[in-house]
């Protein structure tokens, strides 16, 4: 009995470590953005209104800096009509497709 005890508890412990070598990974894949937005999965708990209200209000204020920081600059590289909405600049540093701008070109 004690040897199975001994068996159990090794198997428990490399099964710790391999969910933390696996967190460890998923937190370096994160590459764009340094907030990330969405709860974890781990977490279950419900937000607090203050909690949520933090969220947005960080949401918010990466989309000003993604808009001033990239929209102009954007607007002149790809000869836009307009300034690019905020969906369409995060979906270009994305995935760096310039297809993303298509219908708001300028006709020539």
């Amino acid at each position: 009995m004690e040897k199975e005890y001994k068996e159990l508890y090794a198997k428990i412990d490399k099964i710790l470590e391999i969910q933390e070598l696996i967190l460890k990974r998923l937190d370096d894949g994160v590459v764009l953005f340094k907030n990330n937005h969405n709860p974890s999965p781990s977490s279950t708990r419900k937000l607090t209104k203050r909690e949520e209200q933090q969220m947005k209000t960080e949401r918010l204020r990466e989309d000003i800096r993604l808009s001033l920081e990239y929209g102009h600059q954007l607007q002149r590289q790809f000869n836009l009509a307009v300034q690019p909405h905020i969906n369409k600049i995060r979906a270009y540093l994305e995935t760096k497709n310039p297809s993303v701008f298509d219908g708001l070109k300028k006709d020539n």
